[in-house]
């Protein structure tokens, strides 16, 4: 996962996703709190600009416990919490600009007020990868945790499907990380899932230098689509610093072009957007459980967390 510092907290940046419209303006208000679950997931496919429709309602510490209905991962089917997570995600990538690259701001003390679109992604990123560790970490249940990381898995393969790649990495980083991947007694049974080695695949385009990644995303085209950017930051940063400005007393334009199609090559998929509205009770649940349980990110923490949901197997 990418560990940049961040000016903005978990907090503030799941509240600007959810008050801010994915595209266009909030034609309907929700004026009252949602008390019901909707059972029903979105059956349209998620290819198309958003119309209308989005949820306005600001979730807070102070607030939160007014949404009396809170979905746990369980309890909802695959396509819904895929397209939940999507909607977090869009909400602050469609918002990226141009100019956020531009002079690595993001990397600079003095510059990352001007990219503050490019470390809220880096933030919510790292805050879902942290979300299902800590959701696996919170099931002591063997079974229950064996059937919570088959579900892990089908989400990470439905991101795919729809062209999150964002979602697919920040899943891969969950399910490998440390203080999941050591449970042996779940990984025995959840290895002999067929969806398990069609995962495996998925997670491999992120290695060898994201080639399989790279190569992918190349061909889509005229879908919406949510990138990984921190592999074009990495190509940014590559860029900027290993060529000079300057041939002689001449700018060097080859740097500016590449340097135009790396940022390029991230903005291009905010042409086409993603046709989904924010569910409030699922958004609810994902911000209650950073307000009320917390989340672990200290590696030691998990670690002696993990070894109590999970004792190591006797030799």
């Amino acid at each position: 996962p990418i560990e940049e510092p961040i000016e903005k907290s978990i907090e503030e940046s799941v509240e600007e996703s959810i008050d801010e419209p994915i595209e266009e303006p909030i034609e309907e208000s929700i004026d009252e709190p949602i008390e019901e679950p909707i059972e029903e997931p979105i059956e349209e496919p998620i290819e198309e600009p958003i119309e209308e429709g989005s949820f306005d309602e600001k979730l807070t510490r102070d607030n939160v416990e007014e949404y009396s209905e809170i979905y746990a991962p369980l309890d909802l089917d695959v396509d819904t919490i895929v397209e939940q997570f999507t909607y977090l995600e869009a909400s602050i990538f469609y918002q990226l600009q141009p100019s956020e690259f531009v002079g690595q701001a993001w990397a600079k003390a003095k510059l990352r007020h001007k990219a503050q679109n490019i470390l809220a992604s880096t933030q919510m990123f790292n805050f879902i990868s942290s979300f299902f560790v800590n959701l696996i970490l919170d099931t002591p249940d063997l079974e229950q945790r064996i059937q919570l990381v088959k579900k892990i898995i089908q989400i990470g393969i439905k991101a795919h499907s729809i062209h999150n790649y964002d979602l697919l990495y920040s899943i891969a980083g969950s399910v490998g990380d440390a203080a999941v991947f050591r449970m042996k007694q779940t990984w025995n049974v959840v290895n002999t899932d067929p969806s398990k080695e069609e995962f495996d695949k998925l997670s491999s385009l992120f290695q060898k230098n994201y080639a399989g990644y790279r190569k992918e995303i190349e061909n889509i085209s005229q879908k919406a689509c949510i990138p990984f950017i921190g592999t074009s930051l990495t190509d940014y940063t590559f860029l900027d610093d290993g060529n000079p400005d300057m041939n002689g007393d001449k700018i060097n334009i080859d740097k500016k072009m590449r340097l135009y199609q790396c940022i390029q090559s991230v903005i291009k998929y905010k042409d086409i957007k993603y046709n989904i509205v924010a569910i409030p009770q699922i958004i609810t649940y994902i911000k209650s459980y950073y307000f009320e349980k917390g989340i672990l990110t200290d590696e030691k923490a998990k670690y002696e967390k993990s070894l109590k949901t999970e004792a190591r197997m006797k030799k």
